[in-house]
């Protein structure tokens, strides 16, 4: 392939990246979670692989793996973050954002403003891993020679870059309505990777102004969630004995260039991974969230390069995607 028709490829391959991300389904994008009262991962049935395991990290779609790393996230700062017996101030982003929250979304209450800023930066972790996963395989395809014209195209230095130049917003959730999802069995649940040997030691200080907006219990073939006053249930996918841990998923994830740091300290306190049906046809649950307008900081974006990003994610695509990467 000549050079401007290879730099004509790169451009309206790459430029798609700049546009909106694909949304998940509104079943999987409501019900896709981690809900500290199971100490679950909840993921949608898309993310379901053969024999009731999870997928294979190599036919997961970039969207796929972003949720994980995504969720994962929610799973770490509510495990590793928070203020507990032993971490009595909380992690290092945990002291970091408390310092921040109350100026940045006074408009909101006291009890979601943390909440707001986590979900602003899963939503940072999301697109990071996304973006890079998406270009990343894009490379994978090309010979060399093709590559190393493509680092040379502006596009593809600014769609990479442009992510540590975004805006991310939180929100909180609000009220959940139910849907008429149809009854499913019961849960295929799968072990979340090195499992602790002691049960989560979460003590929340008196003057910690931090609640989840949702909570989920397991009531027969459904799971319950619930936000504030308003709940709903979703039909769990049926019961399979197969085991895979995220420690599966992981090294592929290591080996892909990804990090997993903060994903290994997050599994070992996980019971497990849980899949969600909702019915063909059926409309799904819904919840009503509501944004902030404040965007995340650009110095909460580098600190979580420097914290949960090891040095592997940068905002220099030339070093990300270097050629001895691949």
């Amino acid at each position: 392939m000549s050079k401007p028709l290879l730099s004509l490829l790169c451009i309206l391959v790459l430029g798609a990246l700049q546009c909106a991300r694909p949304a998940p389904t509104p079943a999987e994008d409501f019900v896709s979670g981690y809900y500290a009262d199971q100490r679950v991962l909840l993921l949608g049935e898309s993310m379901e692989g053969p024999e009731g395991k999870l997928k294979p990290f190599d036919r997961m779609s970039p969207r796929e793996i972003a949720t994980i790393y995504h969720e994962i996230w929610h799973a770490y700062f509510l495990e590793c973050e928070m203020p507990s017996r032993g971490r009595p101030k909380g992690g290092k982003l945990f002291q970091a954002f408390r310092g921040e929250v109350d100026r940045l979304y006074p408009e909101h209450p006291a009890a979601k403003r943390m909440e707001i800023h986590e979900e602003a930066v899963a939503d940072f972790i999301d697109a990071a891993v996304e973006t890079y996963v998406q270009m990343k395989r894009f490379l994978a395809s090309k010979t060399p020679a093709q590559r190393e014209n493509i680092r040379k195209t502006t596009t593809y230095l600014d769609v990479y870059r442009s992510v540590f130049e975004d805006h991310y917003r939180g929100y909180y959730t609000k009220r959940i309505s139910s849907g008429s999802a149809s009854a499913g069995d019961r849960a295929t649940t799968v072990s979340a990777g090195e499992r602790g040997t002691s049960p989560s030691d979460r003590a929340p200080s008196p003057s910690m102004s931090h609640e989840r907006p949702t909570s989920a219990s397991v009531e027969g073939q459904n799971i319950r969630i619930s936000a504030d006053a308003t709940a709903t249930s979703v039909p769990l996918l049926p019961f399979s004995d197969a085991k895979i841990t995220l420690a599966d998923f992981i090294p592929d994830a290591r080996r892909f260039g990804l990090p997993v740091g903060y994903l290994r300290s997050a599994a070992s306190r996980i019971k497990g991974v849980v899949f969600i049906r909702i019915g063909s046809g059926a409309q799904p649950p819904q919840a009503d969230v509501v944004w902030a307008a404040a965007p995340l900081p650009n110095d909460d974006m580098k600190r979580v390069q420097r914290v949960l990003f090891e040095g592997l994610l940068i905002p220099d695509p030339k070093v990300v995607f270097a050629e001895e990467r691949f």
